[in-house]
């Protein structure tokens, strides 16, 4: 997911830098890369968040043309109905309902994710 936002002057340094303490207060393993225009923040084993994968987000832009974008990496897609129904026959269903829960829970951490971020966009309180 993506989000945009413009004329809200924001440091992009001190704005990855506040992203970067969200992961931490989250018990994440985060790792920050400089990029040309911005940031990008990988982030991973949460015993909060027990999500496949990692979390990439990347911050781009200037301060008065910022994007945000927020992903989940590292993960299978196992959407394909006949290898769940396959799985789920021979003893696999554990698995079936461990990535269920990680689903579920990437959804609760991303609106978590966002309503931090937008939070300290509006109020810039980095």
């Amino acid at each position: 997911m993506e989000k945009k936002w413009t004329d809200k002057n924001v440091d992009l340094a001190r704005f990855a830098t506040h992203v970067g303490e969200f992961f931490k207060k989250n018990d994440f393993e985060a790792y920050k890369d400089t990029l040309e225009n911005g940031f990008k923040i990988e982030a991973l084993d949460s015993p909060k968040y027990k999500m496949e994968g990692f979390v990439t987000v990347t911050i781009e832009g200037d301060p008065n043309n910022l994007k945000v974008t927020l992903e989940q990496s590292g993960v299978e897609n196992k959407h394909h109905i006949n290898s769940m129904y396959l799985t789920a026959m021979f003893g696999g269903g554990y698995f079936m309902l461990k990535h269920m829960k990680s689903e579920e829970n990437w959804r609760i951490f991303e609106k978590q994710f966002w309503r931090y971020v937008e939070n300290s966009i509006d109020v810039q309180d980095y």
